[in-house]
């Protein structure tokens, strides 16, 4: 079972013994839940707890939408209709600019590409109606507080070492600092090691018997069980 905040404070003020920077070591925890998925990150890792999943709708004839306030990553965006299910394609700002300088002079319609600007994606083109899009993306841990539990699920250890570290980091006692860090690093790698284990075998690429039977130049509705001599080149 998860230590609530109140506990995990505790425990950083025993590893540390400064019971009089209670308050101080309270906003290093939240502080360092942060630093724990940069620091993962950087090592091509993101926890699959707090992996993401939402829906939203569009409005007919608006291009500019927001993302979710505490979004870290975004996965991936797709198109869930009835008659329509195909992922949006990702477009940088600067390309959009070269490709569609004016996008409210184009053509409305199905949208097929979104761009990411700061707290906000477009889509492109403009919707013509109200189409359903399912989002995937990774959030930053929530602050907690009181009796509430860290988002980071088992990862107590960690933040209490990463805490550690920052507590001592600001008292400038360089012979902790070293040692708490040290403890710290050991420990991420082994959860982000824990948390790739329990999740490979979602990883593993396994392929399907196709047995979709389709005649040379035949038409189908979805594009990626056209055969490679239907669906390309040309």
């Amino acid at each position: 079972m998860a230590l609530m905040f109140t506990e995990l404070v505790t425990q950083v003020e025993e590893d540390t013994g400064r019971s009089d920077k209670s308050t101080e070591i309270g906003t290093y925890i939240n502080r360092g839940q942060h630093i724990i998925q940069r620091d993962a990150s950087v090592l091509h890792h993101d926890f699959t707890c707090l992996m993401m999943e939402s829906y939203r709708d569009t409005v007919d004839g608006t291009k500019t939408y927001s993302i979710p306030s505490n979004l870290k990553s975004f996965y991936g965006l797709r198109l869930c209709e009835s008659a329509t299910k195909r992922k949006f394609h990702p477009l940088t700002p600067r390309v959009q600019n070269l490709r569609r300088p004016y996008p409210e002079d184009d053509s409305e319609g199905t949208p097929v590409y979104y761009i990411i600007r700061g707290r906000f994606f477009d889509l492109s083109p403009i919707p013509d109606a109200a189409y359903t899009m399912h989002m995937n993306w990774y959030k930053w841990a929530d602050t907690i507080s009181g009796t509430t539990e860290s988002d980071l699920l088992y990862m107590d250890e960690v933040i209490i070492k990463c805490a550690d570290w920052l507590t001592v980091l600001s008292l400038n006692l360089e012979d902790d600092v070293r040692r708490f860090k040290g403890d710290y690093r050991d420990l991420l790698t082994s959860a982000i090691t824990a948390d790739r284990d329990a999740n490979k075998y979602d990883l593993q690429l396994k392929a399907q018997p196709f047995t979709t039977a389709v005649t040379p130049g035949a038409d189908m509705t979805d594009y990626h069980l056209k055969p490679g001599w239907v669906r390309g080149p040309g």
